[in-house]
């Protein structure tokens, strides 16, 4: 039975790093970003305790729509393939998917009737797409300043392939070829916030949000073992296994409250900002009574 519970201090030792997810999570995509969730990441800032985000958005969108919710901060894009620093330029982790396993990749969403479209970097034009793709039109029309036109084979033959995905597609069609692709990539189907129905995305074998973690924490000598994550969605479960400490959006998905030790109120009430109370930063008790704490059995240490 989960019960409510006062939030002050629940974390035994110290947190050297926040990570959060983006949409769903920091901010809700119809209201923005909650006023409250603003105030926190200053109150972050202040203190020297340093926020990362984790998304499946490529650097591009990711500092624009960061821009546009009056947030900066380093990030972890394509999922966990590529690490970057918006502030310093920094590129601090690259793992794209090998060529050979790419091109394989390609040919198991043919078989399935699909085409993707592959991601990219160093390269204005970083998002590659073949003759037939079947993402949503409105993601092919949001990205054509940034759009190469190419045979998606050939293309994993020149390109290091850092991710792939389809976006606003049918859950139906999409799961076949996650199942077809397992031995090759690693992947998640989440919900679509943005073009309706579900995404799929793809990155290299053994890659997550939590890869880039790493070598964020290895960058900026942080203990990896002091992280409290921010996650809701099926693309977070390997970056909330690995967290020491893991809220979730109360609407998140079932397999992300399953691994919840605190479950907060959505982002669209500001319920991002329960984490100054969970790492003991703050007096306000605005949200704790709506907030759950945990039962044992879902703590996962």
């Amino acid at each position: 039975m989960i019960g409510p519970t006062s939030l002050l201090r629940v974390v035994p030792v110290p947190v050297d790093l926040v990570v959060t997810d983006l949409d769903g999570t920091l901010w809700d995509g119809a209201v923005g970003t909650h006023p409250l969730t603003l105030a926190a990441l200053a109150r972050l800032r202040e203190a020297g305790l340093p926020v990362l985000a984790a998304t499946a958005r490529r650097p591009a969108a990711a500092l624009e729509v960061m821009t546009a919710h009056d947030v900066l901060l380093p990030a972890v894009v394509f999922d966990g393939a590529l690490g970057h620093d918006f502030v310093s330029r920094q590129v601090f982790h690259r793992a794209p998917i090998g060529r050979d396993a790419a091109e394989a990749v390609v040919h198991e969403f043919a078989d399935c009737g699909l085409e993707p479209c592959l991601n990219i970097d160093g390269d204005a034009r970083d998002f590659l797409v073949g003759p037939q793709p079947s993402t949503h039109p409105d993601h092919l029309a949001y990205n054509a300043g940034r759009t190469q036109l190419v045979d998606i084979v050939e293309a994993t033959r020149r390109f290091d392939v850092l991710s792939m995905i389809i976006c606003g597609g049918d859950r139906r069609l999409l799961a076949p070829v996650q199942e077809a692709i397992a031995p090759l990539a690693d992947s998640a189907i989440t919900i679509d916030r943005t073009y309706g129905g579900h995404s799929l995305s793809v990155r290299a074998k053994g890659i997550s949000k939590w890869s880039g973690v790493e070598a964020y924490c290895q960058l900026r000598e942080l203990d990896p073992s002091r992280v409290l994550a921010v996650g809701d969605a099926e693309n977070d479960l390997e970056l909330l296994t690995r967290a020491a400490y893991r809220c979730v959006p109360e609407d998140g998905c079932d397999a992300a409250l399953a691994l919840a030790t605190l479950r907060i109120p959505p982002a669209r009430v500001g319920g991002w900002a329960t984490i100054l109370e969970v790492i003991g930063m703050s007096e306000r008790r605005d949200h704790a009574a709506t907030s759950r704490h945990c039962p044992d059995e879902h703590r996962r240490r």
